[in-house]
């Protein structure tokens, strides 16, 4: 089981099961936040937005549920889980389309208490060879002023250049407060 797999040596355990011929679902990433909302409109490429909610279960991984949406059109529902690595950009990530009635099913009864629903506005697109995500957040409320950046990578040494053209950004991979289940924390009223 994956599940055991909880604090493993990405390069190592990747050679290791490529040698059995079994592929491990590793996302790396880096993420960034950006410090002024820049405005997709005025982009030199093509983005497409797409909105996301998600949620969390109380079940003992915090299995997060999400769906994804271009325009309100066309939902495609998935549940992950995450399991960290020894790097702060890595995890592993077992992701599964659900359908429309399990994904509801799962957002109404089965919620964590003590996670509010996250929805964001992602631009996908591309730069000089480089996959971005740009996230905008509409909800929890206490987020809406909040732009997170994210780079997928394909190695963790791979080299990124950061669209000049976002504007001023601070590094936040691997700063535990800017990950998508503590964002999603309840916090006290003001």
């Amino acid at each position: 089981s994956w599940t055991l797999l909880l604090s493993p040596s990405v390069g190592l355990l990747n050679a290791v099961l490529k040698g059995f011929g079994h592929p491990l679902p590793i996302e790396i990433e880096r993420k960034f936040l950006m410090m002024k909302r820049p405005d997709p409109d005025i982009f030199p490429v093509h983005t497409v937005p797409i909105e996301i909610r998600q949620a969390y279960l109380g079940d003992e991984h915090l299995t997060r549920i999400r769906s994804r949406a271009q325009a309100g059109q066309g939902a495609l529902y998935y549940r992950t889980q995450k399991f960290p690595t020894d790097s702060a950009m890595a995890e592993i990530e077992r992701e599964y389309r659900i359908s429309a009635p399990e994904y509801f099913e799962a957002f109404f009864n089965l919620r964590h208490p003590d996670h509010e629903e996250i929805v964001k506005i992602r631009y996908n697109f591309i730069w000089k060879n480089q996959h971005f995500e740009l996230d905008f957040f509409k909800s929890p409320w206490e987020l809406k002023e909040l732009t997170l950046l994210e780079a997928e990578l394909l190695n963790e040494n791979d080299p990124l250049e950061v669209p000049p053209w976002l504007g001023d950004f601070t590094e936040v991979t691997g700063d535990k407060k800017f990950k998508n289940l503590n964002l999603s924390r309840k916090r006290a009223a003001p």
